[in-house]
């Protein structure tokens, strides 16, 4: 016997996490701490739920990486796609409520793959990526300033701001050279 999967929707802001059980059919509201979401993730039935969500980078951070520990599988979904499916559905409106609503019954639909483990090396080296391209976005607006710079003094400083970015920006590369 196969045990069907429940696709529990969530809405990850920064502050909160607005939920959508289908088993009770009830809305809730978990605070994005590590605390909160252990106590509401060891509430689940770990052995036929998935939690759906969309990809919000660095909120989204703490659910994968503690349902990681769990064992609970969980689907990360490109918001442009959940918007797709949304429009596709007719459902315009747009609440944290109707969107964790929305993420379930999209999971229920189309049944993503599930993830059940985090990627550390591929988060760091994502992580290293992003901050290397922060630097090189930086250096190029300094490169842009220096040019119209016009006193001495100040092109003089930003071109240190300039040597010191190329140091950080070919010590990041190094670091992802050996990841």
């Amino acid at each position: 016997m196969t045990i069907p999967t429940i696709y529990v929707g969530c809405d990850i802001s920064k502050a909160t996490i607005d939920v959508f059980d289908p088993r009770s059919g009830r809305d809730l509201q978990v605070d994005n701490t590590e605390a909160a979401i252990a106590a509401f993730l060891a509430a689940l039935d770990q052995t036929s739920s998935c939690l759906v969500f969309e990809a919000t980078g660095r909120y989204d951070r703490t659910l994968r990486h503690l349902c990681d520990g769990a064992g609970l599988r969980f689907c990360r979904l490109n918001p442009v796609r959940v918007r797709r499916f949304a429009e596709a559905t007719g459902r315009l409106a747009k609440t944290d409520s109707i969107d964790a609503r929305l993420l379930s019954r999209m999971g229920e639909m189309i049944e993503p793959k599930a993830e059940t483990t985090v990627d550390a090396g591929r988060e760091r080296l994502a992580a290293l990526v992003r901050r290397r391209d922060q630097l090189v976005d930086m250096r190029s607006k300094q490169r842009q300033q220096a040019e119209a710079a016009g006193d001495p003094v100040v092109a003089e400083d930003i071109a240190s701001v300039c040597a010191f970015l190329d140091e950080r920006i070919t010590a990041i590369e190094a670091e992802i050279k050996s990841q």
